[in-house]
């Protein structure tokens, strides 16, 4: 593995809800290196950091894998470094709507809004939850059209909206003159888990583990396996900003959910802010494709 100084960053780059943590965490197990934060928040408070404690991770490796959702701007701002050397990954802007109105609004509304299940009013469903609803006038239909043309506008002010921040990765990297940020699909890393990560690390110049050694990180580093770990530690244990935050993160980590929540109006919504960057990255092909909802 290439000699460096352990104050060296590796970013995983990526607007939320693309698969960051997943793939911060793979990278340090794959290649035995810590995990700092890239946010604002210090390093013990950041989720991904867990991984140190869990794999016991040496404190001084020849990089820190450092998670980011920051614009190029602000990285430099808050970090105060340039970036070296990074890995960018992007996800289907539909499925990062439905995954962050469910971390954020939580699993109750699944059952209510999914294609195929009952409606909310139907007497099929549960009392407790329809007077629940009801007791509190939401309408989670309308919840989840709203939380969509929020997040399509914008995330937050140091993240930006999703096609405005792969665009600024994209052009950062293009003015780099070392052009050292890999770009990766968090569907080609669900799909092809081994052989996306051997490009990444080949992309990084770094020392290339055994195929076997890669293997053993995947599986760890697995959605099953990571919720399976989550869930089975006390309440106590001392992970970053505790044990029910951290479960949270672990809902589906799949591709295409979206197919099972979205509307025709929500369709129109995304197509309408973020058509241009969905069709570059080849997640739709006819710009129409919101009318067969």
């Amino acid at each position: 593995m290439n000699n460096h100084n352990s104050s060296q960053s590796i970013y995983v780059i990526g607007f939320p809800k693309s698969g960051n943590t997943w793939l911060t965490r793979l990278i340090a197990d794959a290649l035995r290196m810590r995990v700092g934060s890239g946010m604002r928040v210090d390093d013990e408070l950041e989720i991904a950091t867990s991984v140190n404690k869990q794999l016991d991770l040496p404190d001084v490796t020849d990089f820190t894998i450092r998670k980011t959702h920051f614009l190029p701007e602000v990285l430099k701002q808050v970090r105060n470094e340039e970036v070296a050397k990074g890995v960018y990954i992007y996800r289907d802007f539909r499925d990062i709507i439905i995954s962050s109105f469910f971390y954020k609004y939580g699993y109750n509304f699944q059952k209510v809004l999914q294609k195929g299940e009952k409606n909310l009013f139907d007497e099929t469903v549960g009392w407790a939850m329809r007077i629940f609803f009801l007791s509190k006038g939401i309408n989670p239909n309308k919840l989840l059209l709203k939380h969509t043309a929020e997040i399509s506008k914008n995330w937050a002010h140091d993240v930006g909206p999703w096609s405005l921040h792969i665009q600024a990765w994209m052009d950062f990297n293009k003015n780099n003159i070392n052009n050292d940020i890999v770009f990766v699909a968090f569907e080609d890393l669900l799909s092809n888990t081994l052989n996306v990560l051997i490009d990444i690390i080949n992309g990084l110049n770094i020392t290339l583990p055994s195929n076997g050694h890669l293997r053993d990180a995947i599986k760890r580093q697995s959605f099953e396996e990571q919720k399976k770990y989550f869930e089975n530690i006390s309440s106590g244990t001392n992970l970053p900003r505790g044990r029910d935050y951290n479960i949270k993160f672990f809902r589906k980590g799949i591709a295409g959910d979206w197919k099972d929540y979205f509307t025709r109006d929500m369709g129109e919504i995304v197509e309408r802010n973020h058509g241009e960057m969905l069709s570059k990255l080849q997640y739709v092909i006819d710009e129409r494709w919101y009318e067969e909802i």
